[in-house]
């Protein structure tokens, strides 16, 4: 169970001891809630030494090591944990079955990015089943990315639609996400950002709120923005 991976997870990469509590205390509440989670640790506080973001969506735990410049940027303190129940994003099931394994994810363009412009890149997509001839994707899949950053309000999530198609089983593909600092609305902060990426079958292509189904894992990377 993801639970019990998160848990495991504490216990290796976290100490001291009250760290570790705290942060299966947070996985623990999400799971009880039915929401998603997201842990900000200073590298006092990690097996590695590093800081980290890490996001427990209810089927995956995915984490980030994160430079020193990355931390100040999400206002790491340091001896200090930053624990947020996403009460806005419901946690995700386990599929019975996942067949395709996303990676390699790249940003087209300058970094820092500006924001006020779509946001482009690329990935690689490659099917789990070694028998597999072809990947075959229905029309109504999509690449979904969820925006985090401390200062933010509320989530931001962004889509990148594909058309269905059948493709080699090992490809690479493109995304294009709209701008996430918008004329109106409130401001939002610059600097690092996280990314996290997943692609779905929606039930109706172009209605997220109407129900999907999951096709990968959660691929995360960082965006600089200005």
């Amino acid at each position: 169970m993801s639970l019990d991976i998160a848990r495991t997870w504490a216990e290796k990469a976290l100490y001291p001891a009250a760290a570790c509590d705290d942060a299966v205390g947070l996985f623990e509440q999400a799971a009880h809630l039915g929401v998603q989670a997201t842990l900000l640790a200073a590298p006092e506080l990690t097996a590695s030494g590093k800081p980290c973001l890490v996001r427990w969506t209810g089927a995956e735990l995915v984490v980030l090591h994160l430079d020193a410049r990355q931390a100040e940027c999400f206002q790491i303190r340091p001896q200090t944990m930053k624990r947020t129940v996403e009460t806005l994003t419901p946690s995700e099931e386990l599929p019975h079955h996942r067949p395709l394994a996303l990676g390699n994810v790249r940003l087209d363009g300058a970094d820092p990015h500006d924001g006020s412009q779509p946001l482009e890149g690329r990935y690689e997509l490659a099917s789990d089943d070694a028998a597999a001839s072809a990947i075959v994707l229905a029309e109504s899949s999509a690449l979904r990315c969820q925006f985090f950053h401390p200062c933010l309000s509320g989530a931001i999530t962004c889509y990148s639609y594909l058309l269905g198609t059948v493709l080699p089983p090992q490809c690479g593909l493109t995304f294009s996400f709209g701008p996430v600092y918008r004329d109106q609305g409130p401001s939002r902060p610059s600097g690092a950002w996280a990314m996290f990426l997943q692609l779905i079958e929606l039930r109706v292509r172009g209605r997220p709120n109407e129900g999907f189904t999951v096709a990968s894992n959660i691929a995360a990377t960082i965006v600089n923005l200005r």
